[in-house]
């Protein structure tokens, strides 16, 4: 049987609206990492657009943040593609083994 994984509540202040949520306790320091971020993110393009978002419930400066997010983890995961990996590593092969087979007997 697998082990009951334990959750707890927790409450996040993210960009002046809280957020009350069940995770797990190892996840708990993720998401006020990604809280603080995102709100470093929200109030970054607030301070640059001051102008266009100064409405308190205009939704750009978070729409931004968000965005600037997706973009962060679309990078991430094609640097970790392992496609151009596995092509190198199949012309290796086959390159070791052209080799090898000159030293056959």
């Amino acid at each position: 049987m697998p082990p009951i994984q334990e959750k707890q509540r927790i409450s996040l202040l993210v960009d002046r609206t809280e957020l009350s949520l069940v995770v797990a306790p190892r996840e708990e320091p993720l998401y006020r990492r990604a809280r603080d971020l995102f709100n470093e993110r929200v109030n970054a393009y607030r301070a640059k657009y001051g102008s266009i978002a100064a409405n308190a419930d205009d939704d750009t400066p978070r729409l931004m943040a968000a965005i600037e997010t997706a973009i962060q983890l679309e990078i991430i995961k094609s640097e970790k593609d392992p496609q151009p990996v596995e092509a190198h590593l199949e012309k290796l092969c086959k390159r070791t083994a052209a080799f090898l087979e000159r030293f056959e007997v």
